[in-house]
Parts: structure tokens; C-alpha cells; sequence
């Protein structure tokens, strides 16, 4: 049902070819288990501070979201842009923004290959940063941030 829903959401899209903004929020804990007889004394807590799920979202120039896929809360960023880049439409000839999150050099390449421009921060200690990034144009990725909150 979800990806009948997101399937027409991508074919309504007007920039879903040529943008697709990316970004990983975390779940938190979706239940929290009974406490065990006596586990409030022992400071004993399952579940408190871990986080159980992350959504990768992608979303097209306006914010209309195109596709999720889920992992485990322990899944970095960065290894998941090439997945999110296989499902729901491609992009062709476009642009894929994300955050620092998933800065990589292997992140880039694999937009290359696909003939999409990378739009990644750097990280402040990664090395061979280029002098020239679009601010301006970054500053857009606030309507992925907008559609998680909708």
C-alpha cells in the first residue's frame, strides 16, 4: 500500500527527474518494554537513549516525498545513499542533494556513474574539500526536513 501510495506521489512530481533531496531521520523507541520488578533501583532502563529505526527519505525539489526505505538505528548515512538512488524514479541528468551525513567519496562517485551532480556537504575535517559549494542553492534541502515533519 505504501509504495502504491508513494508511486503516485513520484508521478504527480514535476522535479522528481531532475532533483531529489535525501536525509535520514531517526525513530526512537516505538514502545517501551514493562520495567522489571526492581529494575527502577538498579538504574536499569532497556531501550531508554537507543534508537531503533532510521528512515531513508527521498524527496523531489518541493518536498513531495518519493520513496523510504528503512534500516536499523545503528545503519550509518552514508552507507545508504546507493540504495535510495535504486528505489522510486531516477533522476536523469539532475541533481541529489544531501547533508554531511553522507559525505563520502564512494557517495560522489556513485552519483557520477549515474550521471547526477552530488550536492554534499563536507564534513569540517574531510579532506580534499572543494573551494566552491552551493550555498545558495543547499539552503533549498530545508523542504526534505519539512516533509519529515508534515
Amino acid at each position: 500500500m505504501f509504495e502504491a501510495f508513494f508511486q503516485l506521489l513520484a508521478e504527480t512530481s514535476k522535479t522528481a527527474h531532475l532533483m531529489q533531496m535525501f536525509d535520514s531521520p531517526s525513530c526512537g523507541p516505538v514502545f517501551r518494554p514493562l520495567a522489571r520488578k526492581g529494575a527502577a533501583k538498579s538504574g536499569a532502563r532497556p531501550f531508554a537513549g537507543r534508537i531503533l529505526c532510521k528512515i531513508h527519505l527521498k524527496t523531489d525539489f518541493d518536498g513531495l516525498p518519493l520513496t523510504f526505505h528503512l534500516t536499523g538505528g545503528e545503519v550509518s548515512h552514508s552507507t545508504q545513499l546507493k540504495t535510495s538512488l535504486d528505489i522510486g524514479p531516477e533522476i536523469k541528468r539532475g541533481v541529489a542533494m544531501t547533508d554531511k551525513g553522507y559525505d563520502s567519496k564512494a557517495n560522489r562517485t556513485a552519483c557520477r556513474k549515474r550521471g547526477i551532480v552530488p550536492v554534499i556537504t563536507y564534513h569540517s575535517n574531510a579532506k580534499n574539500r572543494r573551494k566552491f559549494f552551493p550555498k545558495v542553492f543547499y539552503k533549498t534541502r530545508a523542504r526534505v526536513k519539512q516533509a519529515m515533519v508534515s
